[in-house]
């Protein structure tokens, strides 16, 4: 079962004080032999998917990020740390297009390391991570998680992806009639194939 839980934004270094969510979520691999190379995760909001950037404000529209800090390898064999410089998604290099991005922000929408899974059965091997939900507007986001591995054992590159989905609603109490904000944040459904899962 996936764990939610509420955050805080500030708690997270972003310049404005609003709640969140967070999601845990880990990759292994289920495959009886063979290990996989997980060489790349990005995290792709789909206002860049779309290829519109008009609509960016200060990426207050971009609200889901996956910090390289909150990543654990410690279950994973052989992490090297990627250098994504020439390796960018078109989205990610759109991304530093857009006024005040870092490629620190970058780091956030990433794995930071490319690493190798065994057999989960044998070896408890996985990689964990949280993606977190901190939206500033009221509406409706979506991103995926597009995860690019090996396989190892036919040395074939494959792809999974996850889709993540998050609202923020305004409503209304019903006691005092103030105005407070719900937040729904969801992953679509996890995904696998006979080698690899994130779940």
């Amino acid at each position: 079962m996936l764990n939610i839980f509420n955050i805080e934004s500030q708690d997270y270094g972003l310049p404005f004080a609003l709640p969140g969510k967070g999601i845990v979520l880990r990759c292994k691999n289920i495959a009886e032999e063979g290990n996989v190379t997980v060489l790349k995760g990005e995290l792709i909001h789909s206002v860049l998917e779309q290829g519109n950037l008009n609509n960016v404000n200060n990426l207050k529209e971009l609200p889901f990020r996956m910090f390289y800090n909150t990543q654990n390898y410690s279950q994973t064999l052989n992490p090297i740390f990627n250098n994504y410089e020439q390796e960018w998604s078109s989205s990610m290099s759109c991304l530093l297009n857009l006024p005040g991005v870092s490629s620190n922000f970058i780091d956030n929408l990433q794995f930071i390391n490319k690493f190798d899974l065994r057999p989960f059965n044998t070896s408890n091997d996985e990689m964990v991570f949280n993606v977190y939900f901190f939206p500033y507007y009221i509406g409706d986001y979506r991103a995926k998680l597009k995860i690019t591995w090996k396989n190892n054992v036919v040395n074939q590159y494959q792809y999974t992806t996850l889709i993540i989905k998050g609202s923020m609603i305004n409503n209304i109490s019903e006691i005092d009639q103030t105005q407070y904000h719900e937040l729904v944040f969801e992953v679509d459904q996890t995904s696998s194939n006979n080698f690899f899962e994130i779940y």
